[in-house]
């Protein structure tokens, strides 16, 4: 079945709105009828012609087609516009209600629907990921990140947040707990907020107590998180060899930390 994967609402301006959707199901998906819509309208066409979703893949739907492939000219996923012309994917409709997106099948039948509000704050150009494909888009607590991608996107690919298990409540988790950065890679920081906590932030500290690299923040969004530190500093630069400590502080409802936990990661140069 078909699901909405990731979503560029809020781009840089003079760069294009769009949003991913993936097809979940063994067989291929041809969406030759299906309409998509947002908060306030009633729908557009997605395609004129037969558009096919390949099983277990991605395709782009983007409000201009042309700049997308400027600005994500690797994206391996077919790239398409709407044939009912674009939706409005806006931080807020006009009474300032919750965002909309929604996608129904050649039938009518609602198959997919997201609700998101504005998580990424003023930022722009930083696309909202779904933590998983496989989370049912009502899920309590909320299934969508701001992505923590360098890139700030992830079209056609698996979403940079995405876990392969399920993350008990108040679990935080590294993997591996060693990298050697010019080998590429990097640890995966895994966790799940307890009830109660709003939010979470995610930081690299090294054994000095001086901050390396905020890796992930964010209030609202979803419950579970999954992000990587690739060993490098804020600027770029892959960090010298040593133990660092990751810090995930978890959010009261209104600010404040309502707890911490750390773990440790060992960065050598591989040689």
């Amino acid at each position: 079945e078909i699901v909405i994967n990731e979503i560029m609402y809020r781009p840089f301006e003079n760069e294009s709105e769009w949003f991913e959707i993936y097809n979940r199901s063994p067989d291929d998906i041809d969406l030759l009828g299906w309409r998509v819509a947002d908060a306030l309208s009633p729908g557009r066409s997605v395609s004129g012609e037969s558009l096919i979703v390949p099983a277990g893949s991605f395709v782009v739907l983007a409000q201009k087609p042309s700049l997308f492939t400027l600005e994500f000219p690797d994206c391996p996923a077919a790239v398409s516009g709407l044939a009912g012309g674009w939706l409005t994917l806006n931080d807020c409709t006009e009474n300032g209600s919750t965002e909309a997106l929604s996608i129904f099948d050649e039938e009518g039948v609602m198959v997919d629907a997201v609700e998101y509000a504005g998580l990424l704050g003023y930022e722009r150009g930083r696309s909202l990921e779904r933590f998983s494909p496989d989370a049912c888009s009502s899920l309590e607590g909320g299934i969508w990140h701001r992505c923590p991608a360098a890139g700030r996107a992830t079209p056609g690919m698996v979403n940079s947040s995405y876990s392969e298990r399920s993350i008990p409540a108040g679990e935080v988790s590294v993997s591996p707990e060693s990298l050697m950065p010019a080998k590429g890679g990097g640890a995966v920081i895994s966790g799940a907020r307890l009830p109660g906590e709003a939010g979470f932030a995610i930081t690299i500290f090294d054994m000095n107590g001086a901050a390396v690299r905020r890796i992930l923040a964010e209030e609202d969004g979803a419950a579970v998180f999954s992000a990587v530190w690739d060993g490098r500093s804020a600027s770029g630069n892959i960090v010298t060899t040593g133990l660092y400590i990751c810090v995930v502080e978890f959010l009261a409802p209104g600010g404040g930390v309502c707890r911490r936990v750390k773990r440790c990661i060992a960065v050598s140069d591989g040689g």
